[in-house]
């Protein structure tokens, strides 16, 4: 049986013990892979955020809170368990709040300021948690907001040609607002392999395409080399 990680909703980066900053994802679009999957007999465990959409079907459930709550489940999952693709559709905060504030903070003060970090792209690092690096697939998410389409590709290309990714799903916001459907195209290095107008259908593409094998690049290899040979090394010492 298929086994498939899906990620969904919104991280929340805390400002204080009330309040944080979030986005305007519902969590929807995985709620409706994992039914759709799970209908077609994969196995699927969900990662989602607080509050964000859940799937009719009864599948294992883990719930993340930010930024580093999200990384450290997936760290821990890729890590201890064979899957064979990650569907990641949460939507990730790209900054974190610097040292949020014990306790509330009092909304007497006329200006309040707070500093933000970057946050790395866990997408680009999920092979490395992987056990099974060479055969897994990584599915990743690009939502544009832009009618401009060198824009929408180039944002698209940053991500599709990620030696570590495998398929980006892209839709625009700006495009939904315009024309109310919610299209999406799937890319791989750069070129659109696929394209569809419903979730329902979005599943079934990615369904297809994870059940393609793998072609390992040179650098895939190379890198399992050598985590075998750091393995081999410390069974020898121990």
């Amino acid at each position: 049986m298929m086994k498939v990680l899906v990620t969904s909703g919104a991280t929340r980066e805390p400002i204080d013990s009330v309040r944080f900053i979030s986005n305007i994802s519902t969590g929807k679009t995985g709620a409706v892979i994992t039914d759709e999957l799970t209908r077609m007999g994969v196995e699927v465990h969900l990662v989602c955020g607080q509050e964000s959409a859940r799937p009719k079907a009864e599948v294992k459930m883990t719930e993340f809170s930010h930024f580093h709550d999200l990384d450290r489940i997936l760290r821990y999952e890729l890590a201890s368990f064979k899957y064979d693709a990650v569907i990641h559709a949460a939507a990730v905060s790209d900054y974190s709040v610097i040292n949020p504030h014990q306790g509330k903070i009092s909304s007497d003060q006329a200006m309040l300021s707070i500093q933000l970090t970057r946050n790395f792209k866990i997408v680009e690092k999920l092979k490395d948690y992987s056990r099974n690096p060479c055969e897994i697939h990584v599915i990743a998410f690009n939502l544009t907001d832009t009618l401009n389409q060198q824009e929408r590709m180039q944002a698209i290309q940053k991500l599709s040609t990620h030696p570590k990714i495998d398929y980006v799903v892209h839709n625009d916001l700006a495009e939904i607002k315009t024309t109310g459907a919610h299209t999406f195209a799937i890319f791989s290095k750069n070129q659109k392999v696929s394209q569809g107008e419903t979730k329902t259908e979005m599943a079934e593409k990615l369904f297809a395409l994870m059940t393609q094998p793998r072609e390992t690049s040179s650098r895939e290899k190379e890198d399992s080399n050598l985590r075998n040979q750091k393995g081999s090394t410390h069974d020898s010492r121990s």
